[in-house]
């Protein structure tokens, strides 16, 4: 059985305001190098590969702030930790295909509760960057459009 969790809650009160922090006296610069991970990010690449990536952004807000622990169970919190030692540019993404059946229902719900706040988080930070008058890639203006 896994457990009642309020995501929106999550993403409002504790994702999206650090988006807004490190965001804020932004200008027109899609690239950011916050102390954070890697240290650098596109706020507009959310295609191709993972590395500096507003995914790899989210990723590392999630784990540096300890908002991963507000969604995940212990096992999964040791995937992450293992994912970020293995590679700092790789992401957490629960391992469906890995689990036991029991942990089954954990896992789906862990992948719908992070794309629920990728999804958010993308949403938020393409508005905030067309509104500031920034280059935006053609995939992040798709993603607005949809």
């Amino acid at each position: 059985m896994v457990k009642e969790i309020d995501i929106e809650s999550i993403v409002n009160d504790k994702v999206i305001p650090v988006f807004g922090e490190i965001m804020e006296d932004l200008g027109t610069e899609t690239k950011i190098r916050p102390d954070i991970g890697p240290g650098k990010y596109y706020l507009d690449r959310i295609t191709g590969s993972y590395d500096s990536s507003l995914y790899s952004l989210i990723h590392h807000v999630l784990n540096e702030f300890k908002i991963y622990e507000m969604f995940l169970n212990e096992r999964q919190l040791k995937d992450v930790q293992k994912v970020i030692n293995r590679d700092v540019n790789w992401i957490y993404h629960p391992d469906i295909d890995e689990c036991e059946d029991f942990q089954m229902e954990e896992e789906y719900q862990a992948e719908e509760h992070l794309e629920i706040i990728q999804n958010r988080v993308i949403e938020f930070v393409g508005k905030t960057l067309k509104e500031n008058g920034c280059d935006i890639d053609q995939d992040m203006l798709d993603y607005l459009e949809d």
